[in-house]
Protein backbone atom coordinates (compact mmCIF):
# COMPACT_ATOMS: atom_id res chain seq x y z
CA UNK A 1 0.00 0.00 0.00
CA UNK A 2 1.34 3.49 -1.11
CA UNK A 3 1.88 6.08 1.73
CA UNK A 4 0.67 9.52 1.04
CA UNK A 5 3.59 11.14 -0.39
CA UNK A 6 3.83 8.38 -2.31
CA UNK A 7 0.12 8.40 -3.80
CA UNK A 8 0.54 12.36 -4.86
CA UNK A 9 3.80 11.44 -6.28
CA UNK A 10 1.74 9.22 -8.24
CA UNK A 11 -0.88 11.24 -9.37
CA UNK A 12 1.47 13.71 -10.50
CA UNK A 13 3.18 11.38 -12.58
CA UNK A 14 -1.02 10.13 -14.04
CA UNK A 15 -1.32 13.77 -14.61
CA UNK A 16 1.40 14.90 -15.99
CA UNK A 17 1.44 11.77 -18.96
CA UNK A 18 -2.15 12.47 -19.81
CA UNK A 19 -1.34 16.19 -20.02
CA UNK A 20 1.39 14.82 -22.57
CA UNK A 21 -1.21 12.90 -24.25
CA UNK A 22 -3.47 15.28 -24.63
CA UNK A 23 -0.95 18.00 -25.95
CA UNK A 24 0.84 15.56 -28.80
CA UNK A 25 -3.26 14.26 -29.79
CA UNK A 26 -4.17 18.17 -30.30
CA UNK A 27 -0.68 18.46 -32.10
CA UNK A 28 -1.15 15.49 -34.23
CA UNK A 29 -4.92 16.58 -35.43
CA UNK A 30 -3.89 19.97 -36.45
CA UNK A 31 -2.48 20.90 -40.07
CA UNK A 32 -0.37 23.88 -40.61
CA UNK A 33 -2.09 26.73 -42.24
CA UNK A 34 0.13 27.44 -45.31
CA UNK A 35 -1.08 30.48 -48.24
CA UNK A 36 0.69 31.68 -50.65
CA UNK A 37 -0.85 34.56 -53.66
CA UNK A 38 -1.58 32.96 -56.90
CA UNK A 39 -2.32 35.33 -59.70
CA UNK A 40 -4.54 32.79 -62.25
CA UNK A 41 -4.96 35.48 -64.68
CA UNK A 42 -7.65 36.66 -66.51
CA UNK A 43 -10.26 33.89 -67.56
CA UNK A 44 -10.19 32.81 -70.96
CA UNK A 45 -14.20 33.34 -72.17
CA UNK A 46 -16.68 30.73 -72.04
CA UNK A 47 -17.25 29.10 -75.53
CA UNK A 48 -20.86 30.80 -76.81
CA UNK A 49 -22.53 28.41 -78.99
CA UNK A 50 -22.12 24.20 -80.21
CA UNK A 51 -20.30 24.90 -83.27
CA UNK A 52 -17.25 26.75 -81.33
CA UNK A 53 -17.03 24.02 -78.86
CA UNK A 54 -14.91 21.72 -80.95
CA UNK A 55 -11.67 24.75 -80.62
CA UNK A 56 -11.90 26.84 -77.28
CA UNK A 57 -9.14 29.17 -76.82
CA UNK A 58 -6.05 28.25 -75.54
CA UNK A 59 -5.26 28.89 -71.80
CA UNK A 60 -3.29 31.92 -70.98
CA UNK A 61 -0.45 29.65 -68.87
CA UNK A 62 1.29 31.88 -66.34
CA UNK A 63 4.08 31.69 -63.50
CA UNK A 64 1.32 31.21 -60.23
CA UNK A 65 3.25 33.46 -58.21
CA UNK A 66 6.66 34.46 -57.26
CA UNK A 67 6.60 32.90 -54.18
CA UNK A 68 6.40 29.43 -55.36
CA UNK A 69 8.57 27.40 -57.91
CA UNK A 70 8.97 29.17 -61.58
CA UNK A 71 7.60 25.66 -62.99
CA UNK A 72 4.39 26.06 -61.66
CA UNK A 73 1.99 27.68 -64.46
CA UNK A 74 -1.47 28.96 -63.26
CA UNK A 75 -4.44 29.62 -65.69
CA UNK A 76 -8.37 30.17 -65.45
CA UNK A 77 -11.01 29.04 -67.97
CA UNK A 78 -14.78 30.14 -68.02
CA UNK A 79 -17.41 27.77 -68.95
CA UNK A 80 -20.85 27.39 -68.85
CA UNK A 81 -22.37 25.72 -65.72
CA UNK A 82 -25.14 23.82 -68.19
CA UNK A 83 -23.79 23.26 -71.46
CA UNK A 84 -27.09 22.52 -72.67
CA UNK A 85 -27.31 26.10 -72.07
CA UNK A 86 -24.13 27.46 -73.37
CA UNK A 87 -25.27 31.12 -73.04
CA UNK A 88 -26.29 30.71 -69.49
CA UNK A 89 -24.49 31.06 -66.69
CA UNK A 90 -21.05 30.46 -66.34
CA UNK A 91 -18.10 29.41 -63.80
CA UNK A 92 -14.75 30.05 -63.53
CA UNK A 93 -12.33 27.03 -63.26
CA UNK A 94 -8.76 27.54 -62.20
CA UNK A 95 -6.10 24.95 -63.21
CA UNK A 96 -2.52 24.83 -62.06
CA UNK A 97 0.10 22.85 -64.02
CA UNK A 98 3.68 20.77 -63.29
CA UNK A 99 4.98 20.01 -66.50
CA UNK A 100 7.25 17.42 -66.72
CA UNK A 101 10.72 17.72 -65.44
CA UNK A 102 11.84 15.07 -68.06
CA UNK A 103 9.89 15.26 -71.47
CA UNK A 104 11.40 12.72 -73.34
CA UNK A 105 9.86 10.79 -70.39
CA UNK A 106 6.38 12.30 -70.57
CA UNK A 107 3.53 10.14 -71.40
CA UNK A 108 0.29 12.37 -70.90
CA UNK A 109 -1.68 14.50 -68.73
CA UNK A 110 -2.43 13.78 -65.03
CA UNK A 111 -5.79 15.37 -63.91
CA UNK A 112 -6.32 15.82 -60.33
CA UNK A 113 -9.91 16.44 -58.33
CA UNK A 114 -9.06 15.82 -55.04
CA UNK A 115 -13.00 16.57 -54.36
CA UNK A 116 -14.15 19.19 -51.38
CA UNK A 117 -15.34 20.57 -49.67
CA UNK A 118 -11.90 22.05 -48.07
CA UNK A 119 -8.77 23.56 -49.22
CA UNK A 120 -7.96 24.53 -53.18
CA UNK A 121 -6.80 20.98 -54.90
CA UNK A 122 -3.87 22.54 -56.36
CA UNK A 123 -2.08 22.30 -52.35
CA UNK A 124 -1.57 18.77 -53.60
CA UNK A 125 0.77 19.98 -56.89
CA UNK A 126 1.67 22.69 -55.07
CA UNK A 127 3.24 21.26 -52.22
CA UNK A 128 4.63 18.36 -55.22
CA UNK A 129 7.02 21.21 -56.42
CA UNK A 130 7.76 22.48 -53.11
CA UNK A 131 8.51 19.24 -51.54
CA UNK A 132 9.99 17.53 -54.97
Amino acid sequence: MMNLKERRLYRKLVFALMLMWALLFLTACTTPVVTWTIDYGTPTPAVQGAEEAATPAPLAWKRCSEQLPAELECAQMQTPMNYAAPDGPTVTLTMTRLKATDPEKRIGSLIINPGGPGGAGSDILIAQAVNG
